[in-house]
């Protein structure tokens, strides 16, 4: 959130990577939903990797939750396999619309050592795999 993309960008491109789209209105699940459907790949996320705010899910536990996380699990809806539990207030931080902007990148696996030796700050968070064009969240470590 106090980073612009344009850096991240420009390594991605330069170390192939082979799709990306910044993280924002449509939250992490509706974004990666965009990137595989209609698509011969999965995205497998590993949901204890994903970097969440400390306050998040205090928000959620007070009752405030935009609409448009709501929304967003809706759309998304029968696109998501769940391998284990997943309670609702983790899958809302997933569809949380107010995400701000990182990027959520695929780079092929020999060229994640040179990204994270780019200096961009990132996490791996799943990786992709043949499939049908779904998110499937593994929920357990």
């Amino acid at each position: 959130m106090l980073r612009l993309n344009d850096a991240a960008a420009r390594v991605a491109i330069e170390f192939g990577a082979t799709s990306a789209t910044d993280v924002t209105g449509f939250g992490l699940l509706g974004h990666a939903y965009n990137m595989v459907r209609d698509t011969l790949s999965d995205f497998v996320i590993e949901h204890i990797k994903i970097p969440v705010l400390s306050k998040a899910r205090d928000m959620i536990d007070a009752g405030i939750v935009p609409e448009g996380a709501y929304n967003n699990l809706r759309f998304i809806e029968g696109m998501i396999e769940v391998k284990g539990d997943l309670i609702e207030e983790e899958r809302l931080i997933l569809a949380d619309p107010q995400t701000s902007g990182g990027l959520l990148i695929t780079l092929p696996g020999d060229k994640v050592d040179k990204f994270r030796g780019s200096g961009e700050p990132f996490y791996i968070i799943g990786r992709v795999e043949s499939g049908n064009g779904k998110i499937k969240i593994v929920s357990q470590p």
